[in-house]
């Protein structure tokens, strides 16, 4: 169970941070309105296959982008929910624990063109035209020869949307599934404005990544001889200074 949790932990600090507060620009994409499910599935300590998140996505006409994700087996973090707005303030609230955090982060708002059909790099391989969920989309592959390779297919009328996409590593002579994302339902149009009310964001107590994880750590009983990488004082510093930093819009 410690493992477990220390997991949750390490999530916590490696994945929903890195994707609430992305050190990139981040692309929003107005005119072009949706909503969407999508899980990710990948192996388990068992050896088998496993839904890991189940999200829904949602993007309002001015660019405003919200995501919802569930994570089965780490319940007690409950629902995660990242709000981006067009200003480039985000915010990720942990629910179950009455937490959030909010910062600047660098945004560009571009508009969808349903013209668009090139949605891929030049390194990467054309897969051709298909459909995912009832979208059209392009398919794209990056591959490491002997190594690692990605397939992609993206929506070009929603900003080269990724709908799917499946990662796989060579094994033993062979290309072997490692794991995958998939758009189960997608829905054009104005989405549900329940999904933007900020009523119970507004609720929620601020804190910063230091704050967060140690409050995670401390509702799951991890301490640091548990997860001592849940603890790095360099890393969890250098969240805190960002967070600090970025508290103001970026320029």
């Amino acid at each position: 169970m410690v493992l477990i949790v220390a997991g949750g932990v390490l999530w916590l600090r490696r994945q929903a941070l890195r994707r609430a507060f992305p050190a990139q620009p981040y692309t929003l994409t107005r005119g072009r309105p949706y909503t969407l499910l999508l899980v990710t599935v990948a192996p388990g300590s068992d050896g088998r296959r496993h839904v890991t998140e189940q999200r829904t996505v949602a993007v309002r006409r001015d660019g405003a982008e919200v995501w919802i994700g569930v994570l089965p087996g780490q319940s007690y973090l409950g629902p995660l929910r990242r709000i981006i707005r067009p200003d480039g303030r985000a915010t990720l609230a942990i629910e179950r624990l009455s937490l959030r955090m909010t910062q600047f982060i660098s945004v560009r708002v571009a508009d969808a063109s349903a013209e668009e059909t090139a949605c891929r790099a030049p390194h990467e391989a054309d897969l051709g035209s298909g459909a995912v969920a009832g979208v059209e989309v392009r398919g794209a592959l990056y591959e490491i020869p002997h190594r690692t390779r990605t397939m992609r297919w993206d929506a070009p009328a929603y900003g080269c949307l990724t709908l799917a996409s499946r990662h796989e590593n060579w094994v033993d002579g062979r290309w072997r599934w490692l794991a995958e994302q998939r758009v189960l339902w997608f829905r054009p149009g104005d989405p549900d404005p329940q999904l933007f009310d900020e009523t119970l964001l507004r609720k929620l107590k601020e804190a910063s990544p230091a704050q967060l994880i140690r409050r995670v750590a401390e509702v799951t009983g991890v301490s640091p001889a548990d997860c001592p990488a849940c603890y790095n004082p360099a890393a969890i510093e250098e969240w805190d200074r960002q967070y600090f930093r970025n508290q103001s819009p970026l320029r």
